[in-house]
């Protein structure tokens, strides 16, 4: 049966404006009643959910992979510490019996891609994205009575947790000095000991249609308390977030007005890693961006300027703002850079090159990986060799006051590369998800 006004109409529904506006990037938002759980998700859908969905990482319709899709977690110790442990293999197809039994033996059921899976999340989604200019992703988590999924951690993301079913009992620590406003190669656990050296944490019990939300660096736990049954919540993921920020505007001046090469790529690689140092945290920030679904009024949304269905999207819909909003970006954007100059000011090549290094060493093993993501944000391993450096080394990037001045003389040119990047790949991703969404409305 279809649904009719299946979610929130927007990001405005679900967490007072003017409240999100002034908590973004700064701290925890709760807000009690704010939807109607059963007509967004009802628990009684899940199983047949679980029994028709397929594999959101395969381009011809597959079964659910585990681990991948689909995931069973509960916490358990290790070395003293806890972890995230997880039941059978990876790539597995784990059937519906598979996932009740290892519910009932107290592990927590995750559900990847719920936006590309159900027409009431993906509706919600688009309508925060028009909100936010970014991309979201949606994720459901299922914990039994008495259980706990995740081990303590931070994420990279935003995050908007809306509490379907049951209960939930959150703990939110205050950021760590290193973890302010993480970029995407940002996700770590923090020790026992770590935790315990962390003022001592908010606690908050969230309730059906209550929201939450999660700045990205705030450590974090959620367990279901002993007095409910069960909990399901899902988490939408903004991940736009961490790529509209100050930071970003000088990426996007970089690749507008300089020549791209390996001096450039040094540039880059220097300025992630300036921008990553506690001192840098407001060049991190989000940018005080007005929604799209306001700046095309009220018959036609953000998503629909989009063109997201196209893949494709129109200039002048990335970017409509007065120019005392641009002004008041530019304002933000000179006190933001100050700690960059101190890095980057008259820096050398050779300096530029053990500086992106170093960061580039960290970002891999935070990712435990043993060459960079392909980000040209970061250098590769193969980059940071001692040939490899004097390579970079040779190639002079542009001075770095050439590319503040730059970032700062015509801020509207800036802001739009940026908003342009980011919603050509929403675009893209709604054409993914559209394509699943199909799919799982004709599985029989």
């Amino acid at each position: 049966m279809a649904r009719t006004s299946t979610a929130p109409a927007n990001l405005t529904a679900l967490l007072p404006p003017a409240q999100w506006l002034e908590a973004r990037d700064v701290r925890p938002l709760h807000a009690r009643q704010r939807f109607d759980s059963r007509r967004l998700f009802a628990i009684d859908e899940l199983d047949g959910l679980l029994a028709r969905a397929a594999s959101l990482y395969d381009d011809v319709r597959s079964p659910m992979k585990n681990q991948h899709d689909v995931s069973l977690m509960k916490v358990v110790m290790r070395n003293g510490e806890p972890w995230t442990g997880k039941l059978g293999k990876v790539n597995e197809t784990v059937p519906l019996a598979t996932l009740k039994q290892g519910f009932n033996k107290g592990f927590t059921l995750l559900l990847n891609g719920l936006q590309a899976r159900v027409p009431s999340i993906d509706a919600l989604c688009q309508e925060v994205e028009s909100f936010t200019r970014g991309r979201t992703n949606a994720n459901l988590y299922l914990t039994p009575n008495s259980a706990q999924g995740f081990e303590t951690h931070y994420d990279w993301f935003d995050g908007i947790v809306l509490q379907l079913s049951g209960s939930k009992t959150w703990r939110l620590w205050a950021p760590l000095e290193a973890s302010r406003l993480p970029t995407t190669d940002m996700k770590a656990k923090p020790s026992a000991a770590t935790l315990a050296a962390l003022p001592a944490p908010s606690t908050i019990r969230l309730g059906e249609g209550d929201v939450l939300y999660v700045p990205r660096g705030f450590p974090h736990e959620a367990l279901t308390p002993a007095d409910a049954t069960q909990s399901m919540h899902v988490t939408i993921g903004l991940l736009g977030g961490s790529r509209l920020t100050y930071e970003v505007l000088l990426h996007a001046t970089l690749r507008r007005d300089f020549a791209e090469g390996s001096g450039v790529r040094l540039m880059h690689a220097a300025i992630r890693a300036a921008a990553a140092s506690p001192q840098a945290e407001a060049v991190r920030r989000s940018l005080p961006l007005p929604p799209l679904s306001t700046l095309h009024g009220d018959e036609a949304s953000g998503a629909a300027a989009l063109q997201c269905e196209e893949a494709e999207t129109r200039p002048e819909d990335s970017l409509r703002m007065s120019d005392e909003e641009v002004a008041s970006v530019h304002r933000s954007l000179l006190v933001a850079l100050s700690p960059l100059d101190a890095e980057l000011a008259g820096a050398t090549s050779e300096q530029l090159a053990s500086l992106a290094c170093e960061w580039a060493a960290t970002a891999r093993a935070a990712l435990s990986l043993s060459r960079a993501p392909s980000d040209h944000h970061i250098l590769s391993a193969e980059a940071c060799t001692p040939f490899g450096r004097r390579r970079s080394a040779r190639n002079s990037p542009p001075d770095w006051s050439d590319v503040r001045d730059a970032a700062l003389g015509d801020v509207r040119a800036a802001l739009g590369v940026a908003l342009r990047e980011e919603a050509s790949l929403l675009a893209a991703a709604r054409v993914v998800r559209k394509r699943h969404l199909v799919w799982h409305a004709t599985a029989n």
